[in-house]
């Protein structure tokens, strides 16, 4: 029931804020219905309306954003060829609660869009997500755009291997990552 499912992670980001919801409700039963598919290769579909349910809601809070702190925007990006973009919309949610607007650009976003988006935009922070392994080539982090004011670049998720670039850093939860950004954006 999507209908039901929006409505109880809407009323639960309402009463307990963004990152307790991430934290107590959504990531252990996201990862609970990810082993029940890869245990029994059933139910891929109830992870799939979960997702967009929790999207929904997730936009719902970052819509509410009138006036944000930030002048320079925030990039939020999956990695070329990377699927896995709730946890975009999670950080987008939790920075418009603390009055910070960031703009999603989504799943497999192509390196040149991501360079094209970050000149164009002239970003106080990027963060790009990598979930799986194939995902997260560090080296593509190395040539984004050289900025003055340089942008904070984070490398989300557990699919980064490898040292990462100079001026590039690791972030693997969502207060991390959120505290980062706040800090990039001087709030």
């Amino acid at each position: 029931d999507s209908t039901a499912c929006t409505e109880i992670v809407r009323d639960t980001l309402d009463r307990r804020g963004v990152v307790w919801t991430w934290d107590h409700l959504l990531a252990p039963v996201l990862v609970g219905v990810g082993r029940r598919w890869e245990s029994t290769g059933r139910g891929v579909e109830v992870e799939h309306l979960l997702s967009e349910a929790v999207i929904a809601a997730l936009t719902g809070v970052t819509a509410r954003l009138r006036t944000p702190v930030n002048p320079r925007p925030v990039l939020l990006a999956c990695a070329e060829d990377e699927l896995h973009s709730l946890p975009l919309f999670t950080v987008a949610a939790a920075l418009s609660e603390r009055r910070i607007a960031a703009r999603v650009l989504g799943a497999r976003v192509p390196h040149e869009a991501l360079v094209a988006a970050i000149r164009r935009t002239g970003p106080a922070a990027v963060l790009v997500w990598s979930y799986v392994s194939p995902t997260g080539r560090l080296e593509v982090l190395e040539d984004l755009p050289a900025l003055r004011p340089a942008p904070v670049v984070l490398a989300g998720g557990p699919g980064w291997h490898g040292d990462t670039p100079e001026g590039v850093a690791r972030t693997t939860d969502l207060v991390d990552a959120v505290t980062r950004i706040c800090h990039a954006v001087g709030a």
